[in-house]
């Protein structure tokens, strides 16, 4: 796990990032071609799903792309069954699509698919702010404030587009964590992988280059502060910046100026 569990009360849990934990992340996550070193003998479904959708979110392998189990087999080292059991998982989670008699491909995603994900998103965000906002204790605050520490800190320093889509992630999941609506946090988990995959293919349109600034230092002042109204307006800007330009970046097929996510 990205984040351990340090202080608990009635109400909500507070997480933080383990910083071994992170630099496991960023071996993780690091740019690699499809020819991967073999896995090791522990964990290997876990370690194949985290490779496969390594892949995936880097763009090693496209958007549509199909998979063959022997290909990959091959690339990983690893025998078929744990690898048909991994990428069934990603079947699952909707990084992955299985068509009859087309076998498994990567997911690719429509117009449509970027509209609904943005409605989705703004609906069940939204209600995590409201449902979290009385909740917010100081260990919540401190908690929020390091993980955008930890993105600036990405942006700054690492420069590496995946390590920031993780933890761009972490500051979104803040406040349907704080929330404690257990059924709200499924519905955001259940998500996750289509959302880390938008990222992604924000963090590819403004490529070369990168991100010069923090885009949620705004977000992360007004998740702290007073108003909630404020927040929400905040947050419907902040997430129909993103929807926008990459649906520009969609139609054009341009390279350059990447959203806001």
């Amino acid at each position: 796990m990205l984040f351990r569990q340090v202080n608990q009360d009635r109400t909500h849990r507070i997480w933080r990032v383990e910083p071994d934990l992170y630099q496991a992340l960023l071996f993780s996550v690091m740019p690699m071609s499809m020819d991967l070193p073999p896995l090791s003998e522990e964990t290997r479904r876990s370690q194949i799903v985290r490779s496969l959708r390594r892949l995936i979110v880097s763009g090693s392998v496209e958007e549509g792309q199909r998979l063959t189990e022997q290909d990959l087999a091959d690339r990983l080292g690893v025998s078929r069954a744990p690898l048909r059991e991994a990428m069934q998982e990603l079947v699952d989670s909707g990084l992955l699509i299985s068509r009859p008699y087309k076998g498994i491909s990567v997911r690719t995603f429509t117009i449509q698919d970027i509209k609904e994900l943005y409605s989705m998103r703004f609906v069940l965000e939204k209600f995590a702010f409201r449902e979290c906002w009385d909740k917010r204790t100081a260990g919540a605050r401190d908690d929020l404030r390091q993980r955008n520490e930890w993105l600036l800190d990405c942006h700054t320093k690492e420069n590496d587009p995946l390590v920031g889509i993780q933890l761009e992630l972490c500051i979104h999941s803040w406040c349907y964590e704080v929330s404690s609506n257990r059924l709200l946090q499924q519905f955001w988990h259940k998500m996750l992988p289509n959302i880390q995959l938008y990222f992604a293919l924000n963090e590819r349109a403004h490529q070369p280059g990168g991100l010069t600034h923090n885009p949620h230092d705004a977000y992360v002042a007004l998740a702290l502060g007073d108003d909630l109204d404020a927040m929400i307006d905040h947050l419907d800007a902040h997430l129909r910046q993103g929807l926008e330009r990459t649906l520009k970046f969609i139609d054009s097929g341009s390279k350059g100026g990447g959203p806001e996510t």
